[in-house]
């Protein structure tokens, strides 16, 4: 096993360059809202957060897993030789992004004002909303084309597509972000409303992102027409009679991401929760001091921890598809020890953030962010504990996949989300924590989700 583990390498390097691709692009979505901070502030991060949060959740509702599913559907009848198939699947995957997209884009848009001001109670973030529709609508089509390339045995196409994104949204999100926010600062002071710079600029953000879902969208149809006149020639020599129906195609897509759709879709609802739960609780404050409180949890302390859970997803990643294997072939001794020496891994990767983040906060803070620095400086000395929880859910959830139990992590993931939302209605009731308590709260999620899969990790172990 020593010998496996040095040819191996780490859980980081296991994966090559797909992983550094992984870790690069997820690193560049994160660091991209240092800037953005500072120029939309702390109360427009708040309005930026709710609409950012509520397009990935419904993205992820739509699209999770998508290209995966499609890509497993798509190689099964290349391998066969099946070519018009794999198209059909293709086709199929492709009207359904078209149609979510329509959809899910179509209601953000249309429905933004009564979310904002009915759910999120915070009636400026429909600014953002509304940008956020059409990049909504591109992400889910960049989907169906990146789930084709899968399913013809390549991810370069996938990550790159997600670099140009990210790099073209990194720019953009600080360009259009500056100057949308310059603009509602002068409106600010011709209706005397001084909210319009914040949420004007927390508008340009978005825009910046569906610009970079746009350019990723066209890198993958260049791709596409390049690579389709190789694949006609393919379903030219097909012979194939009798094409899967796209009816009997759609309920196989379904079938294969549901799982992962579901995981990831309560995974990430997380910080939307918190935020409506936490202005829910706090209507007697005005919407710019609760804006500015949230964006503050999300703009500096969010981020920050992001960075380091960032790597220790591509890390559980990683594991995942070692340990998956060895289950598959029955080889539990060397499964057991894979995970103790991940086990050891993730501890020391999370550790290391947790005390460097603990230790010099303060110069993290004052260096990259304007605003209100005491503040997020407290939350990073009391919540950045949550770096190790994370590491830890993560890790335990990926060998629960590796069992083939996701489900079981689903359970403990919607267990997170209750204690999570019931121990944050507590602490706003009876204490006077006010933000700090969504630290609190953020800590207890993944706690409760390591615990919980531990737990069914020992029943799939008997």
């Amino acid at each position: 096993m020593g010998e496996k583990r040095r040819k191996n390498g780490t859980l980081i390097t296991q994966g090559g360059l797909l992983s550094a691709f992984s870790i690069g692009i997820a690193l560049l979505t994160l660091i991209r809202h240092i800037p953005a901070t500072n120029i939309i502030g702390d109360e427009g991060s708040g309005y930026y957060c709710g609409a950012y949060e509520l397009y990935m959740v419904l993205l992820f509702l739509a699209a999770h897993s998508l290209p995966d599913a499609m890509g497993k559907l798509i190689a099964v009848r290349v391998n066969r030789g099946q070519y018009k198939n794999a198209n059909q699947v293709f086709r199929a995957g492709l009207f359904f992004c078209l149609s979510a997209g329509i959809l899910l884009g179509g209601f953000l848009f249309l429905f933004s004002n009564g979310i904002a001001d009915g759910i999120l109670k915070m009636s400026l973030s429909r600014l953002a909303m509304q940008c956020l529709a059409p990049a909504l609508f591109l992400s889910l089509m960049a989907s169906a084309f990146r789930g084709y390339f899968q399913g013809m045995g390549s991810m370069m196409p996938t990550s790159a597509s997600k670099l140009v994104g990210a790099v073209i949204q990194f720019v953009m999100c600080l360009v259009v972000g500056y100057m949308v926010c310059s603009y509602g600062k002068k409106a600010a002071m011709v209706l005397n409303e001084a909210s319009y710079g914040p949420s004007f600029g927390a508008a340009g953000v978005a825009v910046g992102i569906a610009v970079g879902e746009l350019f990723a969208l066209a890198f993958l149809f260049l791709l596409y027409s390049a690579y389709n006149r190789t694949f006609k020639r393919q379903m030219v020599r097909d012979t194939t009679k009798e094409l899967e129906s796209m009816t009997s195609l759609f309920g196989l897509i379904g079938m294969t991401m549901l799982p992962f759709l579901v995981n990831g879709l309560l995974l990430h609802s997380n910080v939307l929760l918190n935020q409506i739960i936490y202005n829910h609780g706090l209507l007697s404050k005005e919407q710019a001091v609760l804006a500015t409180e949230y964006g503050i949890y999300y703009g500096k302390y969010h981020i920050l921890i992001g960075i380091p859970i960032a790597v220790l997803t591509v890390m559980a990643g990683n594991f995942l598809n070692v340990y998956g294997k060895l289950i598959t072939r029955e080889n539990y001794h060397h499964a057991r020890r894979l995970f103790t020496d991940s086990l050891k891994e993730i501890l020391v990767v999370s550790g290391i953030s947790t005390l460097v983040l603990m230790i010099i906060s303060g110069s993290f803070v004052e260096i990259l962010y304007k605003g209100d620095s005491v503040t997020a400086i407290k939350m990073l000395r009391m919540g950045s504990i949550a770096i190790v929880f994370y590491g830890l859910a993560l890790l335990s959830g990926a060998a629960l996949q590796g069992y083939g139990k996701i489900w079981f992590s689903t359970v403990t993931i919607l267990a997170g989300l209750v204690v999570q939302a019931v121990l944050l209605k507590v602490l706003m009731s009876v204490t006077e924590l006010g933000i700090y308590s969504v630290v609190i709260a953020n800590i207890v999620f993944p706690l409760v989700i390591f615990v919980g899969n531990l737990l069914f990790l020992k029943k799939c172990q008997e």
